[in-house]
């Protein structure tokens, strides 16, 4: 297990490491425009560390599951927990489906123009759309 910890946290940390390397902020919004179900959650994550647990939930309100979702999608295979499956499973669907909903009311309330669900003209979708026009 410890070796399966190890790997995902590698992988986690090679993973920003790109990421803030690239200076992307978001992938989804880079590529796409529009925010996805996690926009915020750094910047929640930053507001908390900092003790601005206001602004962290207003940034991401579900900012605190993202760490548990990580865990229990981590231990879900292992086989000190097989007769817990069932609850694992069923915990990843419930954060995830409350991830979709929040997703789903942030969009119908602040997007395109509020912070953190505003929309990214400077996308590569956008800007592919724009070349496309000006043809």
């Amino acid at each position: 297990m410890i070796k399966k910890i190890f790997k995902y946290v590698l992988f986690l940390v090679l993973g920003f490491s790109i990421i803030l390397a690239f200076n992307i902020k978001c992938i989804i919004r880079t590529l796409i425009g529009i925010p996805c179900p996690g926009c915020g959650m750094t910047r929640a994550w930053i507001e908390a560390i900092n003790l601005n647990f206001y602004e962290a939930f207003k940034f991401h309100p579900l900012f605190l599951l993202a760490p548990i979702l990580i865990i229990l999608i981590i231990i879900r295979g292992e086989k000190c927990i097989d007769k817990y499956t069932k609850y694992v499973d069923v915990s990843i669907v419930v954060i995830i489906v409350l991830f979709l909903g929040v997703y789903a009311f942030r969009m119908y309330m602040y997007f395109p123009n509020e912070v953190p669900m505003n929309i990214n003209k400077e996308s590569v979708l956008f800007k592919a759309v724009n070349l496309i026009k000006s043809l």
